[in-house]
């Protein structure tokens, strides 16, 4: 961009950060180690540094974010995710029962 011909001045950016500037790492060392402090394999002094990075950078609030929802899926279907082939567990069974007797309490 040109500076303004009457002022001589570049032109003011907006404050607001654009949608591909939120998702630069506003600290690119730091944000390096995203996964190792999401494992928390980070030494005491370098996880508090992550931290403060954490504080004010999108990019590595959202990934902890989406580290944080994928941990909890996979927790909550690991046993699916683990079976043999033809092994029922237990829950599917409760499951099976509890929307079978759904099924019939709603006819009634």
């Amino acid at each position: 961009m040109g500076r303004d011909m009457k002022t001589n001045r570049l032109p003011v950016e907006s404050s607001e950060p654009s949608k591909e500037e939120l998702y630069i790492c506003i600290a690119p060392k730091e944000g390096q180690l995203v996964y190792r402090y999401f494992n928390s394999f980070l030494p005491e002094e370098k996880a508090r540094r992550f931290e403060e990075n954490l504080l004010l950078c999108f990019r590595c609030q959202d990934i902890i974010w989406e580290l944080d929802e994928l941990f909890e899926i996979l927790q909550r279907y690991r046993d699916d995710l683990f079976q043999k082939p033809g092994q029922e567990t237990e829950k599917h069974e409760v499951e099976e029962n509890s929307s079978s007797m759904a099924r019939v309490n709603s006819h009634t």
